[in-house]
């Protein structure tokens, strides 16, 4: 099992998918979106009011908290090899191991927790993110995180990183229209980063999705979309108007979205059989 290397973003987990999904959005649909006339979309959230009002972060977490996420996210019986008893749990090895590489990409940013959290706090009507301290929600934090290594959501992003921008229009709408519910993760040169949309706006064949940022929480960013070039920029600025990064892709390959409503946990036996066949 391997943790892909990236930004604040996914960890590719090398475990079994065993959630068969819905069949991808083919080209009629994608070309009835292009068509369509020009809309408007919004969910109602406002990074100022509805995002957390400190920004994704870089530390190490405490040591064992690898192994607690996994247990969180797939049960005590997944993961330690004394699951039935009361005591701090001795994990498996191949368990242990993995954890490890989860703590090391913890540490390089905390992006995908601070998008999700921030989307199910708006989601469930609960006090607004920006007034929640950073010490309140880091655990919680960390869990929405982590939960990026569910195979109901590694599936689910493989199956958007096979389509075109044009086939993913339709998903992020219905995630902004129904609250932002669903969170944009973007690809480039082997580095990941996830935000969530927030609005979306189509003049002709361009596409502008307005999107919360953890890493500048104040600022209400920008994805764009050239739906018959089949290409996204993504060039977030600071509160100077400074572009901090430019990314750019053409094609399928560097978009994923994944609803809220895929990240429960569940159990799994691949820990298990990783150790019977190490």
């Amino acid at each position: 099992m391997k943790v892909r290397s990236g930004k604040c973003r996914h960890v590719a987990v090398g475990m079994a998918v065993f959630v068969v999904l819905a069949s991808t959005p083919g080209t009629v649909a994608a070309k009835q979106i292009e068509q369509s006339p020009s809309f408007r979309v919004s969910s109602g959230f406002l990074p100022q009011r509805d995002g957390f009002s400190f920004a994704n972060w870089t530390s190490n977490p405490q040591r064992g908290t690898g192994v607690q996420l996994l247990i969180q996210l797939f049960g005590r019986p997944s993961i330690c090899t004394n699951a039935s008893s009361n005591d701090p749990c001795i994990p498996l090895q191949s368990a242990e191991q993995f954890a490890a590489q989860v703590e090391d990409q913890l540490a390089t940013g905390r992006c995908e927790g601070l998008t999700v959290l921030a989307a199910k706090i708006h989601a469930d009507g609960g006090t607004p993110a920006s007034q929640v301290s950073a010490e309140a929600v880091s655990q919680n934090i960390d869990f929405w995180w982590a939960t990026q290594m569910l195979p109901t959501v590694a599936a689910k992003s493989k199956q958007s990183r096979a389509l075109k921008p044009s086939q993913l229009i339709g998903e992020i709408r219905q995630g902004i229209s129904r609250g932002s519910t669903s969170t944009l993760g973007m690809y480039f040169q082997n580095v990941g980063h996830t935000v969530l949309p927030i609005a979306m706006e189509k003049i002709g064949s361009k596409v502008t999705v307005q999107v919360y940022d953890s890493n500048t929480p104040d600022i209400t960013q920008t994805v764009r979309i050239d739906l018959r070039k089949q290409v996204w920029t993504y060039s977030p600025v600071d509160n100077t108007g400074k572009i901090l990064f430019s990314w750019r892709h053409k094609g399928s390959g560097a978009l994923d979205v994944i609803p809220l409503a895929l990240r429960i946990p569940q159990e799994t036996r691949y820990f298990s059989l990783s150790s019977i066949t190490e």
